[in-house]
C-alpha cells in the first residue's frame, strides 16, 4: 500500500508539472537574436534505463541541443543504466551522444570502496578502449535533496561525505592522466574539501578534471584562483541555470537543503531567482571564457518534463554574456574537450 501511494503521489506531481509548464511557456519572455537558435552542448546529463535514445534526441531537438554527454546512473532505483547502454547509444548516434564510464553506484557510497580496486579493475579496460568520453560522475561530497524532490527512493538521504584523497581516486586520476579522459567530480567546495581538491590537482597536474556545479558552487574569487593555478581544470555549470517557471536546480533548492543541517557559506549562486546573473559570476565567465561548460544534469526520469525549461534557462543566462563567451560556454568548450564524433 505504501508503494501505491508513493507511486500515486509521483504521478500527480508529474501531471501538475506538465500542465503548469504547458500553461506558462507562452508567458515567458522570448529570447531574441542568435541565442534563440544557437545549438548548445549538454555536457553533463544522466542516463536512466527507461530513457531511449530516440526519446533523448526528441527532447534535444525540441530544445536546440546538438550533442549530449550521457553519464549513466548505476543505481537500482530510478537509475539502472550501464556504461554499455550509454556506449550503445553513442554507437548508434555518434553525432549526438558522448558516453561516460559511470561512477554513480551504490558500492561507491562507502569509504571502504575507495580503498579497494574492484571498480578500477572494471574501469581500466573501458578507459583504454578509447570508446568513452570521460569517467564519473564521482559523488564525493553531496547534499541531500530528496526532501524537496519526489524521487523514487525518498527513503535514501542522498547525503554523501567521502574523502577525495583515497587509493582508488588516485588510481583514477592516474588513469585519467594516461588515457586523456576527464574525471567528472561532484564535491561541494567546503573548506576541507577544497584543500583536498587542491592537493589532488597539484599531485596530478596533467589529469583533466571537470569540477561539477561551478567548481563546487564556490565564490568567484576561489574559482578564479583555482582556474589560474590549474590549467587542466574545467568548471561545469550543470543544473545551475534558473528556470523562470518554478525555479529549481543546483542553483536554488539544494542551497536550502544544505543549509538545513550545516553551515554553507561557500555556496554562491550564479543567478538570482529572477534569472539575473550574479555580477561576480558574469565577470568570472568573461575572464575565463574557455573554462566553463553547461549541462542540464537531469538525474531522474520525471525531470525530463522540464528539459526544455532548463535549456531555455541556460539561453537566458548566456544572453547576459558577450556573444563570444556565450558561444564558448554554450557549445565550443565542450566540443573541444570531447572532440568530434569520429574521434572515438
Amino acid at each position: 500500500m505504501k508503494d501505491f501511494w508513493r507511486f500515486l503521489k509521483r504521478k500527480i506531481f508529474f501531471a501538475i508539472i506538465s500542465l503548469a509548464a504547458s500553461l506558462t511557456v507562452g508567458c515567458m519572455a522570448p529570447i531574441s537574436g542568435y541565442l534563440e537558435t544557437m545549438p548548445l552542448f549538454d555536457a553533463h546529463n544522466h542516463l536512466n534505463r527507461d530513457e531511449s535514445a530516440e526519446m533523448l534526441i526528441k527532447w534535444m531537438d525540441e530544445a536546440g541541443v546538438r550533442r549530449m554527454v550521457l553519464v549513466p546512473r548505476h543505481y537500482t532505483s530510478d537509475g539502472w543504466a550501464t556504461d554499455e547502454m550509454a556506449l550503445s547509444y553513442a554507437q548508434r548516434f555518434p553525432d549526438r551522444f558522448i558516453p561516460f564510464i559511470g561512477g554513480q553506484r551504490f558500492d561507491l557510497w562507502e569509504a571502504n570502496a575507495w580503498r579497494g580496486d574492484s571498480f578500477f579493475l572494471e574501469t581500466k579496460p573501458k578507459a583504454e578502449s578509447r570508446q568513452f568520453g570521460g569517467l564519473g560522475e564521482f559523488i564525493i561530497l553531496h547534499y541531500t535533496y530528496t526532501k524537496y524532490v519526489p524521487t523514487t527512493r525518498q527513503d535514501l538521504s542522498g547525503d554523501v561525505r567521502l574523502p577525495l584523497n583515497t587509493p582508488l581516486m588516485n588510481r583514477l586520476f592516474e588513469l585519467g592522466q594516461k588515457s586523456g579522459l576527464p574525471l567528472l567530480i561532484h564535491a561541494e567546495a567546503e573548506p576541507e574539501m577544497t584543500e583536498e581538491m587542491r592537493h589532488m590537482l597539484q599531485k596530478w597536474p596533467e589529469t583533466k578534471v571537470i569540477w561539477a556545479h561551478n567548481c563546487g558552487r564556490a565564490p568567484a574569487s576561489q574559482v578564479t584562483e583555482f582556474l589560474k593555478t590549474f590549467p587542466q581544470l574545467t568548471c561545469d555549470l550543470a543544473g545551475m541555470a534558473v528556470p523562470s517557471f518554478n525555479p529549481f536546480g543546483w542553483g536554488i533548492f539544494n542551497t536550502r537543503a544544505g543549509q538545513d543541517y550545516r553551515p554553507n557559506s561557500h555556496v554562491t549562486p550564479i543567478q538570482g531567482i529572477d534569472g539575473k546573473i550574479n555580477p561576480s559570476m558574469r565577470d568570472l565567465f568573461e575572464q575565463f571564457p574557455d573554462r566553463f561548460i553547461i549541462g542540464t544534469d537531469i538525474a531522474h526520469p520525471f525531470a525530463y518534463l522540464r528539459y526544455k525549461d532548463v535549456i531555455t534557462a541556460f539561453r537566458r543566462l548566456l544572453s547576459q554574456l558577450s556573444p563570444e563567451t556565450a558561444r564558448k560556454i554554450g557549445h565550443d568548450n565542450a566540443e573541444r574537450m570531447f572532440g568530434p564524433a569520429t574521434a572515438r
